[in-house]
């Protein structure tokens, strides 16, 4: 490249940077204004309202939450503004990775698209440098110099790109560039990738090739599954992803809306640096075994992922060792999802015993009542709710009958002449109520209890019945002995990991699922470390959200549980 070429391009790099300074000190302005605001407010709050007390009365209150709402304000401004200071800060040190000239079709002047990790607009709305998810950027990625196009709100454009040059500026100063006919040159790649020594993930938008750039961008499905060795940057291409979808649609999804199921912990430490690099906040990230320990509550012992396998690799010779590779593959198998299903149903129709509830010979409520209350009325609720609702409505209309009941006892006490004081009079007619009535409200707990370790365990005491109908391809004894060995270790207290996935599934059928309403991206990596059940789980609880599914169905770290 000739010395005008460079002298026009560090022109342009200068005027870009005094922009990009412009606006950085506009909002570091904004920011130490804000701040100061604040501090001032606090000590307006002091001074005006002073220390709370009930002696000040309410008015005292009122003047405090005024401040404290006026606070809040200023913080979110606070915030707001830093963020932006901080994504200029990036701008000076690298504004743009690439340059694009585009002839759009029925024009005379060919526009200069300059491609960076963030937008740079003037005060005339000019881009001097367009975000790299921005829909003209995608042609960069996309297309080789000649024919192209790209979709925006207002249809297809069409067009000629006439130029692409890449650049690599460091602390606001070009350290190379070149023209290339595409996005990067194989050994330019090699030679950015091999300079990647971090212990976390970087974004990569300088390097992103054309059947990437389809992945990042593709929104025709509401699911997608990316399938890839490892290595072949899956995770990274994901994250990307969801940075683009943040940008594209900024108004209507945040961070706070996507979730990421990662390997693990570590693994989530990895990826945490790329979405902030690319100026948006992190998702929500976890583990399933973090999610299921958050959510499944029990006084069991629960084995986790990494004990899982330590036991089995210590135990191939202990003559359990079968038993618990036969468990582990039956609780992941299609079948067992039929079968928790088919229990599930029969948990919630059949296994209803409901009886008339007679309180001194009278009739308080049916069991006719009681099965068109819980099949009807409260149908639409979960078993556990449903149940809740029974016993509060069987309560209900015994109230009266118990209130009149301690009275009348009461009245016979104050004759006996064996008691003075009102409330010891009082207290034991509740206490002779309580007694006489405890039957009837074991008979009450009996028909509305839930316990959902007691209902798992039925199923297991059940296994031969509920495994009859599918072909799990297993023999009655193995069946038997998956019954025995699974009742064993709960019976000791001891959960293991491939009991937890069920009990989940149960837990969401059964109870209900917890509100996810907000969650409307998932994305899933390794996706050929998880069984069938735990797609379940996942359908389950996000069935509205989409889905990005990342794995290789070639590869298995957990070749007990492969699919």
């Amino acid at each position: 490249m000739n010395n005008f070429e460079w002298k026009l391009e560090n022109e342009w790099l200068q005027e870009v940077l005094k922009e990009a300074q412009k606006q950085f000190n506009e909002k570091h302005a904004f920011k130490e204004k804000f701040r100061k605001d604040s501090i001032e407010t606090q000590k307006q709050l002091w001074e005006d309202v002073g220390p709370l007390s009930i002696a000040n009365g309410l008015e005292q209150v009122v003047d405090f939450m005024e401040f404290i709402t006026t606070m809040k304000i200023q913080k979110k401004r606070h915030e707001f503004v830093r963020k932006l200071e901080e994504k200029y800060k990036k701008i000076l040190l690298s504004p743009y990775f690439g340059r694009m000239d585009f002839l759009e079709r029925g024009d005379e002047k060919t526009q200069k698209c300059y491609i960076g990790s963030f937008n740079l607009i003037n005060d005339n709305f000019d881009f001097l440098v367009y975000d790299w998810r921005a829909p003209i950027s995608s042609m960069y990625y996309d297309y080789e110099i000649g024919k192209a196009n790209y979709i925006c709100p207002e249809g297809k454009i069409h067009g000629e790109i006439t130029l692409k040059r890449q650049y690599k500026i460091n602390n606001g100063k070009i350290e190379y560039m070149f023209d290339s006919n595409l996005n990067i040159d194989d050994e330019i790649l090699q030679g950015i990738l091999s300079k990647s020594t971090d212990s976390k993930m970087k974004n990569i938008v300088t390097t992103i090739q054309r059947e990437q750039n389809k992945v990042i961008r593709n929104e025709d499905y509401k699911n997608l599954i990316v399938q890839g060795p490892a290595g072949s940057g899956k995770t990274s291409i994901a994250l990307h992803r969801i940075a683009y979808i943040l940008y594209k649609h900024r108004d209507k999804i945040a961070s706070k809306n996507i979730i990421i199921f990662s390997p693990n912990e570590i693994f989530n430490e990895y990826i945490s640096n790329v979405l902030p690099q690319l100026g948006e906040d992190n998702m929500c990230q976890t583990t399933f075994k973090e999610y299921m320990q958050k959510v499944l509550e029990s006084n069991f012992k629960k084995e986790d992922y990494s004990e899982m396998m330590e036991n089995i690799l210590a135990a191939k010779k202990e003559p359990m060792y079968p038993k618990r590779i036969m468990s582990i593959k039956y609780k992941s198998s299609m079948q067992f999802i039929d079968i928790l299903k088919k229990y599930v149903d029969y948990t919630e129709k059949e296994d209803r015993n409901f009886k008339d509830i007679i309180v001194r010979g009278k009739l308080i409520i049916s069991s006719e009542d009681l099965q068109e209350l819980f099949f009807k009325d409260y149908i639409q609720l979960p078993l556990k709710r449903r149940l809740q609702k029974i016993r509060e409505r069987i309560l209900f209309l015994m109230e009266p009958y118990e209130k009149d009941w301690v009275e009348k006892a009461a009245s016979e006490l104050k004759e006996s002449d064996s008691y003075i004081d009102k409330i010891e009079i009082r207290n034991h007619s509740i206490s002779i109520v309580k007694n006489e009535m405890k039957d009837i409200y074991s008979e009450i707990n009996k028909m509305t209890e839930f316990d959902l370790m007691d209902i798992y365990k039925k199923l297991f005491m059940k296994l031969e019945y509920f495994s009859a109908s599918f072909n799990t391809g297993y023999s009655e004894k193995e069946i038997a002995e998956i019954k025995s060995y699974t009742l064993e270790n709960l019976k000791a207290g001891k959960l293991n990991y491939e009991d937890q996935p069920p009990l989940l599934y149960l837990k969401g059928a059964l109870e209900g699922i917890p509100k996810t309403s907000e969650i409307k991206y998932v994305i899933i990596d390794e996706a050929q470390d998880y069984t069938p059940l735990q797609y379940e789980i996942f359908y389950q609880l996000f069935k509205h959200a989409n889905m990005t599914i990342l794995g290789d169905l070639n590869q298995s770290i957990y070749e007990c549980r492969r699919l």
